[in-house]
């Protein structure tokens, strides 16, 4: 299963970076993107510069 529409809190949503890869982790999804409005401040977040959380794939998207 894959999600490549979902935002943080540098944006419109509710969750951090981490909540975000744990739920993503938790519901099994394989692949995955952070699609922020107008920011890419969620790739540069520690918690997805240090990512032991996803073991999926991350599509940046810039």
């Amino acid at each position: 299963m894959i999600d490549l529409h979902m935002h943080t809190t540098y944006s419109d949503g509710s969750k951090t970076v981490e909540e975000i890869l744990k739920m993503c982790e938790e519901k099994g999804l394989k692949y995955i993107s952070i699609t922020d409005h107008n920011t890419c401040k969620a790739y540069n977040d520690e918690a997805y510069k240090s990512n032991n959380v996803f073991s999926g794939t991350i599509i940046k998207i810039i």
